[in-house]
């Protein structure tokens, strides 16, 4: 029941092996494997990816950028044994699993049997048929859960409103001796992790590369030496999630002491 809305084919899974029925998530803890239970045959969960898969799943799901780019260089469609187009990421990987009216719907046009499956005439009887809850109950349950739904539609709206408006800005700041730093801030909020990309920068440039804090408080990627032009390059070529004209570069020069 936990995992069905978010991984159906896995919790299909686990009921097979367990040889019991799915079940909602009760309001007591009641234990419903009895002693002699006799379970189903063992099978794996999860299966092993194939790193030659990042390719098709980058041309895939990766965006428009990326669409563009493996456009050039037109690929022969895998296929199965069968003759027919090899699936890549299974029903639950859906890229809408957040909102569960888009994931619904893309799972009608990509996977219209799965779909029959999980929300059709005969899985909604079935459905009914294993709760024992009273309508009044399943009323508020329903409308908790659309009421849950409309939360996450609308952070996920305000999540792609904040990114339009955020800004990654690239500066140059001088230290003594003429010598200078590049800083790096705002790609956290398009959920680029700060520390390993510090360290990208820094292997790419032989230098070091840091977090650190910077005057108001947030964390900024900070490289030893002047990069602004080289990192914007590599910020828009390595992740497309961030759009060009949201990449400033500034500088910011050492103030003079007043003698």
């Amino acid at each position: 029941a936990v995992f069905c809305p978010f991984m159906p084919s896995t919790a299909a899974s686990i009921c097979r092996q367990l040889n019991a029925p799915q079940r909602r998530v009760p309001d007591t803890f009641a234990l419903d494997l009895k002693p002699g239970h006799v379970i189903g045959k063992a099978e794996y969960l999860f299966t092993r990816i194939d790193e030659k898969k990042v390719d098709q799943w980058l041309a895939e799901f990766g965006g428009s950028s990326t669409a563009e780019a493996s456009a050039a260089k037109p690929k022969k469609e895998k296929k199965s044994k069968k003759g027919k187009p090899a699936q890549a990421l299974p029903p639950e990987y859906c890229e809408f699993s957040p909102s569960r009216k888009k994931c619904e719907q893309w799972l009608q046009g990509a996977h219209p049997g799965e779909h029959e499956r999980l929300y059709g005439d005969q899985a909604i009887a079935q459905k009914m048929a294993m709760t024992s809850l009273s309508e009044e109950k399943e009323a508020k349950e329903a409308a908790k859960m659309e009421k849950a739904e409309q939360k996450s539609e609308a952070r996920m709206a305000r999540d792609m409103e904040k990114k339009k408006a955020s800004k990654v800005v690239i500066k140059r700041i001088e230290r003594s001796k003429r010598k200078s730093v590049t800083t790096v801030f705002g790609l956290d909020v398009f959920g680029i992790d700060l520390k390993s990309t510090a360290k990208m920068f820094a292997s790419h440039f032989a230098c070091g590369g840091s977090v650190a804090k910077n005057p108001q408080g947030l964390d900024e990627i900070v490289v030893q030496g002047d990069f602004t032009h080289e990192i914007q390059d590599i910020i828009l070529a390595k992740f497309p999630k961030v759009p060009r004209e949201n990449v400033e570069i500034g500088a910011e020069e050492k103030k003079k002491k007043k003698e």
